[in-house]
């Protein structure tokens, strides 16, 4: 049997083992509950401002729905950027004086800074501000990505993937801060491309017809598509494109921290669109809540560009206290739904809300609790309060769990950009000879082994049978890998595993540029998954 699937770098053939039959079905039987650990990180601080360390168990409420929930494990970490204050005393059921300690745990650091295109003037504070950041959060061992948002193609653009070296953070901040800015005539064509492809062919044609521009211009005057709308187009693809970045990097170890330094990222001023742009970052945030990634943001005064034009019309004839609103409520959507914070309207903004992200890293609590959990899809709001009114707690608002399908998915893109992996089953992916099959390009079989005994198994008509599916994806970075191709297998004990093993087999067809292709396999019934990557390469290369 041979399934194919064409996508932009990657054409999958998929060839099963003899005995193994691919589904088209949802598993109906066997359904689990499992109980497991909901975990959220918490920064407290007192009413100046200090981070309160010393903290128990007993120092916090936890609620989930309106209902109270046991803590059963609250880990405390600490750094030493920081000036920490001791918990204090204070009436109730929970005293506890705690002397100030050296570090005692702390989690890898990964950190993707996102940057807007900023117009030259005050460029190089940022890029300072920035290093700075980065010189006190990564330590060796931590990784850190430099993604800048290209107004040329209104779309991400990785410029650093996920280096250890502080040396490429400087190389990489020191361009940033010395190239020409993007001038208004690129910007303005850059934003009708992407309106041309969001709008159609058919709108192009109607304005042909009538003798006009298809320009942005030309639909507002014609009230076609409003600025509003046009707006709204640019807002959701700058969303999504960090949605997608905070995807990739829930796969990453440890910690991990967005900081999006922003310069044109505001909700439209209309009501209806505006409702639709804050819609598209509820779904932004609740992806982060589900992949644990915490969002700071900052976006500077006194970032105009002196070329008048450089900036959208619509956005010069505003007041400048009502754009600087709406950028106020994009951030703000952003950011403290994840857990982080935001600056806006000042010059040292990066400055501060880095110094906020740093402090965060190398001060917080660890709280976790038991919940039931079957497999699906569940956000739990939580609310968590010190017992001691001085403090104040700050989290993510929620803790998404995903079902283990989308796990899974999430896993295999996190594997393309990073050396993020996970072998929960035991598999492995064995290369076989690389076979020309045009002039640019090959042809790379597959064979993923996967041990029978890790899988879990439900009795169906007297036979046990396991629920398997094959996940594949390619791709170099963050912002470029090819559509994802799934396979589920029904394994049945005794009858497809040969040696207590299930052998599957696929045939990639690869080109010239070097992707990397991940390999995934997720038990459906127990959740656990494996993730392996190979070398896309051909061999001559």
């Amino acid at each position: 049997m041979c399934l194919s699937v064409a996508v932009p770098f990657v054409l999958t053939g998929l060839i099963f083992s003899s005995g193994v039959r691919a589904l088209a079905q949802e598993p109906k039987y066997g359904e689990s509950i499992e109980v497991q650990l909901v975990e959220v990180d918490l920064v407290v601080t007192d009413r100046t401002g200090r981070h309160v360390t010393g903290l128990t168990a007993k120092d916090f409420e936890v609620f989930e729905g309106g209902r109270r929930q046991q803590i059963t494990n609250l880990t405390e970490y600490r750094g030493a950027s920081a000036r920490p204050s001791s918990g204090e005393q204070y009436q109730g059921p929970s005293v506890h004086i705690a002397a100030i300690t050296p570090e005692t745990k702390r989690l890898p650091q990964t950190l993707l800074v996102l940057i807007d295109a900023l117009p030259r003037q005050g460029r190089a504070r940022v890029m300072q501000d920035l290093e700075t950041l980065v010189d006190s959060v990564i330590r060796e061992g931590d990784r850190v990505s430099i993604v800048f948002w290209s107004p040329g193609y209104e779309r991400a653009r990785t410029l650093l993937n996920l280096t250890t070296d502080q040396d490429d953070v400087r190389i990489v901040m020191h361009a940033l801060a010395t190239t020409e800015s993007v001038g208004s005539a690129a910007r303005a064509l850059a934003r009708e491309t992407v309106l041309r492809r969001q709008f159609g062919e058919k709108t192009e044609r109607t304005y042909a017809g009538k003798g006009l521009d298809f320009t942005a211009a030309a639909m507002e005057e014609e009230g076609v598509f409003s600025a509003a709308e046009q707006e709204l187009v640019l807002f959701r693809r700058k969303s999504r494109a960090i949605r997608r970045l905070i995807s990739a990097l829930g796969g990453t170890r440890g910690r991990k921290s967005l900081f999006y330094v922003a310069a044109d990222f505001r909700t439209p001023e209309d009501t209806i669109e505006r409702m639709s742009a804050v819609a598209e970052l509820e779904n932004l945030t609740r992806e982060a809540n589900a992949q644990g990634v915490t969002v700071y943001a900052a976006s500077p005064a006194a970032m105009d560009d002196p070329d008048p034009t450089a900036r959208d019309a619509r956005s010069a004839t505003r007041a400048p206290l009502l754009v600087r609103q709406h950028e106020m409520d994009a951030l703000r959507y952003l950011t403290i739904p994840t857990g982080g914070s935001y600056e806006v309207g000042t010059t040292d903004a990066v400055e501060r809300a880095g110094a906020t992200l740093t402090s965060d890293v190398s001060f917080y609590y660890s709280l976790a609790y038991h919940a039931e959990r079957d497999g699906h899809e569940h956000e739990r709001r939580l609310v968590v309060r010190a017992r001691n009114g001085n403090y104040r707690v700050r989290k993510r608002n929620s803790v998404v769990q995903k079902p283990y399908a989308v796990q899974a998915r999430d896993m295999l893109l996190s594997a393309i950009s990073s050396e993020a992996t996970r072998d929960d089953l035991g598999i492995s992916v064995q290369e076989g000879t690389v076979v020309r099959q045009s002039e640019d390009r090959w042809v790379l079989p597959l064979v993923v082994r996967i041990p029978s005994a890790s899988l879990q198994y439900a009795l169906v008509e007297k036979e046990r049978v396991a629920e398997v599916r094959i996940l594949v994806q390619a791709g170099s970075h963050l912002d470029d890998a090819t559509p994802l191709m799934e396979d589920d297998l029904r394994v049945v004990a005794g009858k497809n595993d040969v040696g207590g093993t299930i052998r599957y087999s696929m045939k990639v067809l690869i080109d010239g540029r070097g992707t990397k292709i991940s390999v995934g396999v997720l038990d459906r019934l127990s959740g656990l998954m494996s993730v392996a990557t190979v070398d896309g390469r051909r061999q001559d290369q």
